[in-house]
């Protein structure tokens, strides 16, 4: 597949091995998570996520006001992340 626009003209074919991107199947059976061991269970991880998107507007540090909204992780988003996790 080609795209018309300036830089994106190469076929993704192009790049198919040039990126290494780790995959999620068995995530659950890999624990500890992080490049620090700092997570335990998938819960520790997706836990990480809902405090790290919990700021102000004030404290935005990626804008996610202009790119559509703040994310909000609640418990019941955490379960189902780690619900869904735990199929891979």
């Amino acid at each position: 597949m080609t795209r018309s626009c300036a830089g994106r003209s190469i076929p993704r074919a192009v790049f198919a091995d040039n990126f290494k991107i780790p995959t999620l199947w068995g995530v659950k059976d890999t624990a500890p998570y992080f490049h620090d061991n700092g997570a335990k269970t998938l819960r520790d991880a997706a836990a990480h996520y809902q405090r790290f998107f919990d700021f102000t507007e004030a404290q935005d540090p990626v804008g996610s006001a202009t790119l559509g909204g703040f994310i909000t992780l609640t418990d019941d988003d955490v379960d189902d992340i780690v619900a869904y996790l735990r199929l891979l």
